[in-house]
């Protein structure tokens, strides 16, 4: 088996402490017996698993609807990666590894992924995703998508970070990110855009 993806429908978090609780409060769903080392894409959305079980080689690593008490480590996560060389699509969707939120630590957990070519973020509020956005080096991904949740939130500090950090962008898809209607926030964004210049396909959903 190469590619596992699995959907918990209904409701959101409020429905998962109950999934929780089934599991003994943290022994997750250990996946196939943590016997499946050919997995090469997995998909988890609002399943918790088992982070330990063997995950080598990943080329899709998505999850999606987690709260954070069940998503790896950051050193798991980037022991996961490291180990998936051909990692080319990575999605946290409303979930993010566990790590330090002391803005003096983070430049020591920054984790390279050469290789990646889709990212796709979404689902955080804005202080957690401008920290999972700078973690991440991502410099050759050709395709981004940004997802938010609430059309009340103001996206320019996302913008005004990645302005610049992908050149290479050929596809960009953005969900209800909104940035405030006034000059400066708008020119934030147009910077944003001119800095991809690349792009053949734009997608502008709500």
């Amino acid at each position: 088996l190469e590619n596992f993806r699995i959907h918990r429908t209904g409701a959101g978090y409020g429905a998962l402490e109950d999934l929780r609780m089934a599991t003994e409060n943290g022994l997750h769903l250990i996946l196939f017996g943590g016997r499946a080392v050919r997995l090469r894409e997995i998909v988890l959305d609002g399943v918790h698993i088992d982070w330990d079980i063997p995950m080598v080689g990943l080329k899709r690593l998505d999850a999606r609807r987690m709260p954070l008490s069940v998503m790896p480590t950051w050193d798991r996560f980037a022991q996961i990666v490291h180990l998936s060389p051909h990692l080319r699509e990575l999605t946290l969707d409303g979930c993010a590894p566990k790590f330090s939120l002391v803005d003096a630590d983070l430049s020591i957990l920054r984790l390279p992924i050469p290789s990646l070519r889709s990212l796709n973020l979404g689902g955080m509020s804005i202080p957690f995703l401008l920290r999972v956005a700078y973690l991440l080096e991502t410099p050759n991904i050709i395709e981004l998508v940004l997802r938010s949740y609430d059309v009340n939130i103001d996206w320019t500090p996302i913008f005004r970070m990645m302005t610049d950090n992908y050149r290479d962008l050929r596809i960009l898809q953005l969900n209800a990110t909104h940035v405030a209607s006034n000059p400066q926030t708008t020119a934030v964004f147009t910077r944003f855009l001119v800095s991809v210049r690349q792009i053949e396909l734009l997608r502008l959903i709500d």
